[in-house]
């Protein structure tokens, strides 16, 4: 097989437990040719040997077992490094895609020649809309009117989850990042995935350079997925969280806080840790009785 004529999908691991046989699984069925690269972050658990105790010998997958935790950004780059495919696939192990979401996803990019990526619609195990499928950009405004509650009152805020769902693809601002399906012209000319990011809001700084390169963002209902939400973390949830909020300050830095005056910046940064500070003691006693999520049927 011509490994340009597949999809490339990356799977990144960490302590994903039975979710990352069914996941790629699923992706092996998919319709077209595939290539996978799973990249494994020194998971604790026996996600991998499940694995390859589930795989047929003859399945196209390819397993990269790193001996530390380099982070989701850089694993994906080291996965996408492992493949020559056109079209890329960077995929959570706790996602599962329907048959032919990945056909969809590559038609979608092909139909549109300044299409850079295309997302899915993610849904829960119960079968509702994950909230971040349909995400703005986190601008000081809309991040406060979601923290306030004021988005439930139609008050613009990050998740537009409440607009009525496209009947066709349609550009957007951002999307989930357990699924994104790019252009590997479009992935290369940003560089890829910004590896100082260690875990969260590495996928905004991805759209938002996307973007800025003249890239369309997508959103592909055609296209579903189910995703488990929070797997990974769910090993260390304390660590996740302080990545999330160092990934939050990071993304404003970078992106927001020259397009504002003073004090802004800086009350913006403090929110940010102050919102930790408020979190910290809540995930804390939240993760005493944590159990990872159900394995998926």
């Amino acid at each position: 097989m011509n490994t340009t004529d597949a999809t490339g999908v990356v799977i990144v691991n960490y302590n994903a437990g039975n979710w990352l046989p069914r996941c790629v699984e699923a992706v092996a069925e998919s319709a077209g040719p595939v290539e996978i690269i799973v990249v494994d972050n020194a998971s604790t658990d026996d996600s991998v040997e499940r694995l390859c105790a589930a795989l047929p010998m003859a399945a196209p997958v390819e397993v990269v077992r790193n001996t530390a935790n380099t982070g989701y950004a850089r694993a994906c780059n080291q996965g996408a490094a492992q493949t020559e495919a056109f079209t890329l696939v960077f995929l959570n192990p706790d996602c599962i895609v329907e048959s032919d979401t990945l056909a969809i996803l590559r038609r979608a990019l092909d139909e549109d020649s300044r299409a850079g990526l295309a997302g899915a619609l993610i849904l829960d195990p119960g079968g509702s809309e994950q909230r971040a499928v349909r995400r703005r950009l986190p601008t000081p405004g809309r991040a406060l009117s979601t923290l306030s509650g004021l988005e439930r009152l139609g008050v613009g805020g990050i998740n537009a989850a409440s607009d009525p769902l496209p009947a066709h693809p349609v550009e957007v601002e951002a999307v989930s990042g357990a699924l994104l399906c790019l252009r590997r012209q479009a992935f290369d000319a940003v560089g890829g995935f910004d590896e100082d990011y260690f875990l969260h809001c590495e996928d905004l700084d991805l759209f938002v350079r996307l973007r800025a390169g003249g890239w369309k963002l997508l959103l592909v209902p055609a296209a579903r997925a189910m995703h488990g939400l929070g797997v990974s973390s769910a090993s260390a949830p304390l660590r996740a969280w302080w990545y999330k909020h160092l990934g939050m300050h990071r993304f404003y830095r970078r992106h927001l806080a020259t397009q504002q005056s003073w004090p802004v910046p800086w009350l913006v940064l403090a929110g940010i840790w102050l919102r930790w500070a408020l979190l910290m003691p809540w995930v804390a006693v939240r993760s005493l009785g944590a159990h990872q999520p159900a394995d998926p049927d």
